[in-house]
This record gives structure tokens, sequence and C-alpha cells, in this order.
């Protein structure tokens, strides 16, 4: 059990960008209105006689996926075109690949935005994204094509976020640019991947800290992280950093800081979220809240606990059956779940699991079923909108409990080809 809780709360984290009190914005936040789901068409060697693969079936093996793009209100396809590779839309363009190496941009109804191909891409945002040209020269592009600056000794680039992009040199420098080229930060400093709210982490003699966009050190590079120990999507990595606290990691473990260095919470805890006006903290075996004093305001005695993220209840497990709780620690939904995978969505939605069967249902913030517990899991990929599985495949539904699109066809997601987009490398590097 505690391994599946630890996978789920990977989806947890997803949903807990920030809450009423400290909303977060980021530039780059994929689209809600498409999604893009696949099938495997994979051909796999059989075993012989003797139940075994001949090493020769393996030789000219290959994966082989195609991807659709789905409405996400009526499940419909918008394209008649499918792909070998296929990100998920942000400002109406994804990256797409017919499996041979090259990657260009398409729209939500499939055509092609750009004549041009690529070794390599971003996603736009802010209406700019960086390529990596088939002379492996990075480029920074408009939506037309056009080419608008480059970074000569560029050796990592990263699509832009809040309006900057964080450049790596082969010369060791981090390097900033606006969406016009200008060169805000260069620094000797290592550092992560994208601005948020307007800081930078970086890392120098070993130890990890915070700057501003006009080179100054605002948090000592002191720390072992800052930052979210995993982060699944933009929101979930902005939201580890605000303007006036970070979670930051030491020996003894993970904490909250103000970006003056004062200690709010104490670094002794497994994990920590900044969770709306209040900071989620966890053990191995407890969970609680705390505010920005560091004073405790929620505490029951949790074995475990998801943050608030943008609902109005948190799920807690209290002595083994998980229920749901307000900003106050009352009962909303009391315990009677073996486990749940999600606190309740700024829909009012929460996914729980049937303690027979396992399989995954989503409820109402009155503990009622709006959709009958009988999927593999649930998770909410927009406003009103949630992926389902079952028999392994995935379908749509909507928060009214409404089956957009019917768990029988689709078998694959594109959560896995993402991760390539937010940065690229140079070939040489």
């Amino acid at each position: 059990m505690k391994t599946r809780i630890l996978i789920i709360s990977v989806l947890a984290l997803m949903l807990a960008a920030c809450g009423p009190d400290r909303k977060k914005e980021t530039g780059l936040v994929l689209d809600e209105g498409v999604i893009v789901l696949g099938t495997d068409d994979t051909v796999y060697p059989q075993p012989g006689e003797d139940g075994e693969i001949p090493d020769k079936e393996w030789e000219d093996f290959s994966y082989k996926s195609e991807f659709r793009i789905l409405s996400t209100r009526s499940g419909e396809l918008l394209s008649d075109r499918s792909f070998a590779h296929l990100s998920s839309f942000c400002e109406g363009a994804a990256v797409a690949s017919d499996g041979d190496g090259f990657y260009y941009f398409v729209d939500q109804r499939g055509e092609q935005l750009i004549p041009e191909r690529f070794k390599a891409a971003t996603f736009f945002s802010d209406g700019r994204a960086w390529v990596l040209d088939l002379k492996n020269e990075f480029w920074v592009i408009d939506k037309s094509g056009s080419r608008l600056f480059t970074v000569g000794n560029a050796a990592e680039v990263n699509a832009f976020n809040e309006g900057r992009t964080v450049v790596r040199t082969s010369d060791g420098y981090t390097e900033v640019y606006d969406r016009d080229g200008k060169l805000v930060l260069s620094t000797d400093c290592g550092s992560s991947s994208f601005v948020t709210s307007d800081l930078l982490i970086v890392h120098k003699d070993g130890g990890s800290g915070l700057m501003d966009m006009r080179g100054n050190i605002v948090l000592s590079p002191e720390y072992h992280s800052v930052g979210a120990l995993q982060w699944t999507d933009m929101q979930t990595f902005a939201s580890a950093v605000s303007r006036d606290a970070a979670v930051v990691h030491g020996d003894d473990g993970c904490g909250v800081v103000s970006l003056d260095g004062r200690e709010i919470v104490p670094l002794v805890y497994a994990d920590a979220v900044l969770d709306g006006q209040y900071i989620f903290v966890t053990t191995d075996n407890h969970a609680l809240w705390l505010d920005y004093q560091g004073s405790k305001r929620i505490e029951g005695g949790y074995d475990a606990a998801y943050p608030f993220g943008d609902g109005r209840y948190a799920a807690v497990c209290d002595d083994g059956l998980w229920g749901f709780v307000d900003r106050e620690g009352h009962w909303a939904v009391n315990p009677q779940w073996t486990f749940v995978a999600s606190s309740f969505d700024a829909d009012g939605r929460a996914v729980v699991h049937d303690n027979e069967t396992m399989m995954a249902g989503l409820i109402d913030e009155k503990g009622s079923y709006v959709i009958p517990a009988g999927y593999g899991f649930i998770s909410r990929i927009g406003a009103d909108r949630y992926l389902l599985s079952s028999g392994g495949c995935y379908g749509l539904a909507s928060a009214d409990g409404r089956i957009v699109l019917a768990p029988e066809k689709y078998t694959l997601t594109n959560s896995a080809c993402d991760y390539s987009h937010y940065s690229i490398h140079s070939e040489t590097n």
C-alpha cells in the first residue's frame, strides 16, 4: 500500500500548485481543450518452442505508436492525421514526429504550422519556442517560423516561462534572456531550468540558493537543493518557490525559509509543499499543515495526507482509513476508504478507491459517487475533465459523471513525450 500511495502522491502534487490565497501564474501552461491519446501498434517478437525469443528477432525490432488529437469536451477526433510522436499542446501548438527522428509543429487540426523540420524543439510559450535545426544550431522562433535570435555557445536551452528562457552555455555560464533576445542575467553559477516568481534556483560551491534577475543572491546557496523534490509539470515546479518563501532541503530533511533566510519551517521533514495559505509537511508516518509563521494549523495525528491544492477539502488518512478535512481541520467527509488518490479539486471532485476491489471512482463533496468505482485510475487533466483507464485503455469523463470517451480504443497517453520538450540539448554536448 505504501508503494501505491507514493506513486499516486505524484498526481497529488500535480494538483498542489497553489491555493486561492497564494495563486501562482506561470507562462508555460498546457492547453486543456485537447488531449493526445494513442495506440501501441508494435509487433512484438514471439517466443519459440523453448519459451525464449531468439536474439535475431530483436535485430530489426522497433516500437510503433500512433497518436491522435482529440477534444476533451466531446472526445471526438480533431484531425484525421496520426503521428508517431506528439507532445501535449501549449498555446495551440504541439511538437510532432513521424518516427524518423525529426520534429515539427502542428496545430490542433493536425496541420503543420511551419514547413521546417528540426532535430529537437521545446513547447511554445509566450509565442516563442527553441528549436535545434538540421545544422545543429539553436534558434528561438515564433509561430510563423521566423528566426528571432540565437545564443552561439548554448549547450542547453529551456522552454520560456514567465517570458524568459534559461540557457546553459558551453563555457559553464547560466544566462537568462527575455522573449526579444535581450540578455537579462549572466552568472557562473549552475542553475535550474526555469525562472519562477522572477527568481532563479542557482547552484554554487556545492549548495543551492536563489538569485534575482539583477544577479543578486537573495537566498544563500547553502542548501542541498531548493524547490520541489520531484516536479511533474511546470505548475508543481513553480509552486515550490514564491516571492516570500521557498522549499529547501538540508542535512536533516526538508523545510521552508523566507527569502531573507529566516527559517519558517525547520528542515526536519520528509517533504514540504507551499499549499495556499498553509504549508503542508510530512514525516515518514505523519502529516500536518503549518502557517507562514511556522505554527501548527491542522494536525489530527494523520498517518498520511495530500495537499489541499486548489480544492476546499484535503484527503487525510486517520488510523488506516481515508477521509477529507476542511481548512480548519474539521471532517468534511468522514474516513471510510482504505485508499484515496487525491484531495478534492476545484470542481469539488476527489478520486477514491473501492475498499474491496481497489477500483477508482469519483466522488463529490458529500461523499457520493459521481463516477462509480470501476476504473484502474482516474486523474484530473483540466477544468471539468478527467482521464480514466479500464482494461489497459484510456478514456475521458466530465465532472458530472458523463463518459465523454469510453476507455475502449486508446492504450497510450503522451505524458512520456512531454519531458523532452521542456529542455533540449546540443548534439555536440
